[in-house]
C-alpha cells in the first residue's frame, strides 16, 4: 500500500499548500518572470482560483490513492480465494461416475452417403450436458455433465439406440452444477449416427418418444419404434 499512501500524502501536502498559502507559491515560482513584480501580482480572485484548484488536488489525490488501496485488497481477496480454492481441489475426492437415466428421443433422420446409409438419433438432454465427445476432447474445462448412446445392432433389421445421461465431476467447482444435470433440467438437443445402416431397418429405444419441444408422446417402454423425421435437426454440443 505504500504507493496509495505517497500519493495522497503528495497530494494533500501540495494541495493544502495551495489553499493554505497561493501568494506564497506565486512569489516563489512566478515572480522572477517580473521586473516589478508588485505590479504583475495576481489579482484575489487569482488566488482563490488556486485555492480551489489546491482543493481538487487533495480531493483527486484521497480519490486515486483510495482506489489503489481497494485495488489490492481486491486482488489479495482474490488470491486468498485462489489459494483457499486450490486446496480444497486437493482434498477433493471425486465421486464415481453417476448414471442419471435415459434420456428421450425425438427421432432418426436417415441419408445416403457414397460409404453407405447413415442415420442419425436425436434426443433430449439438459441444458447444461455435453456430448461425451466434447468431454473427452476438452484438456481445459472441466464437463460433469455429459451424455452419450449405446447403440446395438439386434438381430435381423433392428438398431437400438439407448441414450444415457452421466454425473461426473472431476473438481470441486464442478459440484455446483449438480442440480442442473438432471433430465428435463433445460433442453439441448444431441444426436448419436449409425453408420452403414440397412435399408429398412427399425430403429427402437427404450427410453420415452418426444417431440422436439420436449413433450411426451409416447412413455418409455422396451422396443419403443423411433419415428422417422423429414429434415435434421439442429443440435448442440
Amino acid at each position: 500500500m505504500g504507493p496509495a499512501f505517497l500519493v495522497m500524502a503528495v497530494g494533500v501536502l501540495v494541495g493544502g499548500l495551495m489553499v493554505a498559502a497561493p501568494r506564497h507559491i506565486w512569489w516563489v515560482t512566478q515572480s522572477w518572470k517580473f521586473r516589478n513584480p508588485e505590479a504583475n501580482e495576481p489579482s484575489d480572485v487569482a488566488y482563490g482560483m488556486t485555492r480551489v484548484a489546491g482543493v481538487f488536488v487533495i480531493v483527486l489525490a484521497l480519490f486515486i490513492g483510495g482506489a489503489i488501496i481497494h485495488s489490492e485488497f481486491q486482488r489479495k481477496d482474490r488470491r486468498e480465494a485462489e489459494e483457499q480454492r486450490r486446496a480444497a481441489q486437493v482434498v477433493f475426492d471425486a465421486p464415481p461416475p453417476e448414471n442419471r437415466g435415459q434420456l428421450p428421443v425425438i427421432g432418426y433422420f436417415a441419408e445416403e452417403f457414397p460409404s453407405g446409409p447413415t442415420v442419425t438419433v436425436y434426443y433430449v438432454a439438459p441444458g447444461e450436458a455435453v456430448h461425451s465427445y466434447v468431454r473427452s476432447m476438452s484438456d481445459r474445462f472441466s464437463y460433469p455433465c455429459y451424455t452419450s448412446a449405446r447403440v446395438v445392432r439386434a438381430d435381423g433389421d433392428r438398431v437400438r439406440v439407448s441414450p444415457e445421461l452421466t454425473w461426473a465431476p472431476e473438481e470441486l467447482g464442478d459440484m455446483k452444477h449438480v442440480g442442473q444435470c438432471r433430465i428435463g433440467v433445460g433442453r439441448n438437443i444431441h444426436k448419436v449416427s449409425v453408420d452403414h445402416v440397412a435399408v429398412g431397418t427399425t430403429i427402437v429405444t427404450d427410453s420415452a418418444i418426444v417431440d422436439r419441444n420436449g413433450a411426451e408422446i409416447r412413455p418409455a417402454a422396451k422396443g419403443n419404434r423411433v419415428p422417422k423425421l423429414a429434415e435434421k435437426l439442429q443440435t448442440d454440443p
